[in-house]
């Protein structure tokens, strides 16, 4: 009898330690996923959001919960949208409300086509919860039997690999490995937001021991693959290897240089760029005398054919991307830089002509309100081409708001053609 009361007191020691071990991890994953949810409605803008998770200690259920009132329909499903693609997220309840005064519209403006406004309609994404007993056989205390795969998946590689590739469909391929959860979600937020969800395809895995500046050297290929039509980056421990083709030959020197100067210096790159050929032009007896023909035409003929050669130029470049801007800010987005950077060199291989930059905006909120923040993000692209060298004195900015739009208002797809920034060329400067 006392052997079996020995036994028993120290089966419930054992039991009351895995308890407390379990609980102590059940509020590490509730701190750190709060962490994640946390960033990525600030990130946005949407403080009006009150996301909650459900459940304490053992009983976390990472089920989701958003509570607060939303300025309209569009953004309050937005909310939902990102809740579903935070790593690590099971399931997401709807408890918003939206707002119907008149001071919500005024304050409303959609984002911009970086960020999708149309949620999943598939009724167990938002309202299914997983039960908390598999919660935890899946992130607290993995079977028995898979023991071994689970430690096979922490063992770094050597060489520590990543791979992407850009199909000339647009499409985009991740591959490799990433130190852990969080830096495998930024990679992967990071590709959607450069290249849209629908495009990525993610089969990154996780393994301790990545090399110095990992992440950040993934992301500065993630940057670069955005601006070839197509192409390969691949990290191998120390060695860098960029493969693609850039539309641009002019751009290939200017591009190259930015890649070493943002390159961590631990790593050793090499580059294969390939460029559209440019042709020699070769002037025969009779064109010398076209081209002399040419000198004798009016200045007003010169600077109307450069206006149609550059306006086609940044037509043909703004037509693949846009200039895109945080939530209700003038402020412009990281991943708009490239594109930005571009149009500069188009401006100022256009000299001496003045250029206007226009900003419009989709009908919802006041006609007051959106020519504001119209006006206020042309002088936010304006002040970034200064930034690239072009000159004030060639710059005008202009804010349109709603008054010229390109489509229908009435759907969520026109209010994204609408919402942009228009780049007009105009006479040549006095």
């Amino acid at each position: 009898m006392r052997k079996f009361l020995i036994w028993l007191f120290g089966l419930l020691i054992m039991g009351l330690l895995a308890f407390s071990c379990f609980s102590d991890r059940g509020e590490r994953i509730k701190e750190k996923l709060n962490s994640h949810v946390e960033l990525a409605y600030q990130g946005e803008g949407m403080d009006w959001v009150e996301p909650h998770l459900r459940g304490e200690g053992l009983e976390i259920s990472r089920v989701l919960s958003l509570e607060g009132t939303a300025p309209n329909e569009s953004l309050k499903e937005e909310a939902i949208n990102i809740a579903k693609n935070i790593y690590g997220v099971f399931s997401v309840v709807d408890n918003m409300t939206v707002r119907q005064s008149e001071i919500a519209t005024i304050e409303q403006e959609p984002l911009l086509p970086a960020q999708s406004t149309e949620v999943e309609k598939a009724e167990n994404d938002v309202t299914t919860e997983k039960p908390v007993a598999q919660a935890l056989i899946q992130e607290v205390l993995p079977p028995v039997q898979n023991k071994e795969k689970e430690e096979e998946k922490v063992k770094a590689p050597s060489p520590y690999p990543f791979h992407a590739t850009k199909e000339k469909s647009g499409n985009i391929i991740l591959e490799g490995f990433v130190a852990d959860a969080l830096a495998h979600q930024d990679i992967v937020e990071k590709a959607f937001s450069l290249f849209g969800k629908d495009k990525v395809v993610d089969k990154l895995e996780e393994a301790i021991d990545a090399p110095p500046a990992w992440n950040e050297s993934i992301s500065l290929g993630l940057d670069k693959l955005d601006d070839v039509d197509y192409g390969e980056y691949t990290i191998s421990d120390k060695q860098v290897h960029f493969k693609g083709f850039l539309p641009d030959a002019t751009q290939k020197e200017a591009f190259m240089k930015s890649f070493k100067r943002n390159l961590d210096s631990y790593y050793e790159a090499q580059y294969d760029i390939d460029t559209p050929a440019i042709a020699k032009e070769v002037v025969q007896p009779v064109q010398k005398v076209q081209a002399a023909t040419k000198k004798l035409k009016p200045t007003v003929s010169k600077v109307t054919e450069k206006i149609e050669t550059c306006q086609k130029r940044l037509t043909e470049i703004m037509s693949s991307s846009h200039i895109r801007f945080r939530y209700n800010k003038s402020l412009i987005k990281a991943t708009s830089l490239g594109l930005l950077d571009k149009i500069s060199d188009i401006i100022n291989s256009c000299k001496p002509l003045k250029i206007e930059i226009g900003g419009h905006t989709d009908s919802d909120g006041s006609a007051s309100y959106n020519q504001k923040l119209s006006a206020k993000r042309a002088q936010s692209v304006k002040k970034y081409l200064v930034s690239r060298g072009v000159e004030a004195n060639r710059l005008s900015t202009k804010g349109y708001g709603e008054t010229k739009p390109i489509a229908s208002n009435k759907t969520e797809a026109g209010k994204k053609q609408n919402r942009r920034i228009e780049i007009t060329l105009k006479g040549a400067t006095k």
